[in-house]
């Protein structure tokens, strides 16, 4: 039907939009769709509601998206606030598979039940492998949608920044990913607030042959690196210190 509008009609009915008259927040829509309807041209009546519906049908998905957003960042923070293992792992069912929701369920697992060698696992598999899950671990301490409140970005801000020491001591119990664990200093203090390299102190102290061969592993070019910029692994001291708030 659409193209059945002569062309300067359908240009006119989106200039009435455009400017204004047709505003959606400053006209409801039964406003936009009388006035027009008091133009007696039925084609020209076409292409006005056909641009009244596209503006409808873009701006609802938008709204949508947003609403999905901020249910989804309460979720994650009423994770990160249970108390038991049982009612996170309720709420997890209805998280999803994102590598976030999977991040929050598992550290907030292993904060709960540090025993739980299923809960270490978990946490040491989460280490990040590319840059959009560093970018995920170092997001959760601002606003991840609008209409956030304060006190979810409050609880999912501590929770990240309990990430490094929650991951030191799951090294500790299962050093198995000691490469990993090492290779990632380097991301995670792009942070200047992170203490990855401080936390780093207690695994290299606990299992420090594994961690010198894990160091050994590395290219001469990321050793040298490593050694001089971010932690000395011969006497287990962390270099790159964080920066204070």
């Amino acid at each position: 039907m659409f193209r059945l509008v002569p062309y300067f009609q359908r240009r006119f009915a989106v200039r009435l939009f455009t400017k204004g008259y047709f505003r959606i927040g400053h006209h409801s829509l039964g406003t936009a769709a009388y006035t027009a309807l008091q133009i007696n041209d039925m084609r020209f009546q076409a292409a006005c509601i056909l641009v009244l519906f596209s503006c409808c049908t873009g701006v609802a998905p938008a709204a949508q998206e947003r609403e999905a957003a901020c249910s989804d960042a309460h979720l994650l923070a009423r994770m990160a606030r249970m108390k038991s293992s049982p009612a996170l792992r309720k709420l997890e069912a209805l998280a999803g598979e994102s590598y976030r929701s999977r991040l929050v369920s598992a550290f907030r697992l292993f904060e709960l039940d540090q025993a739980d060698m299923n809960s270490v696992l978990g946490v040491i598999e989460l280490i990040p492998r590319n840059a959009d899950q560093d970018a995920i671990w170092h997001s959760m301490d601002g606003s991840l949608c609008e209409h956030e409140s304060v006190e979810d970005m409050k609880t999912l801000g501590s929770l990240q920044a309990r990430l490094p020491h929650d991951l030191a001591k799951a090294m500790n119990r299962q050093p198995n990913k000691m490469y990993e664990f090492i290779s990632y200093a380097y991301d995670s203090i792009q942070d200047p607030h992170s203490d990855y390299a401080v936390q780093m102190q207690t695994v290299c102290r606990r299992h420090h042959e594994l961690f010198l061969s894990a160091v050994s592993q590395m290219s001469e070019k990321d050793r040298n690196w490593f050694t001089t910029k971010i932690f000395n692994p011969s006497d287990c001291r962390a270099i790159a210190l964080p920066e204070a708030d």
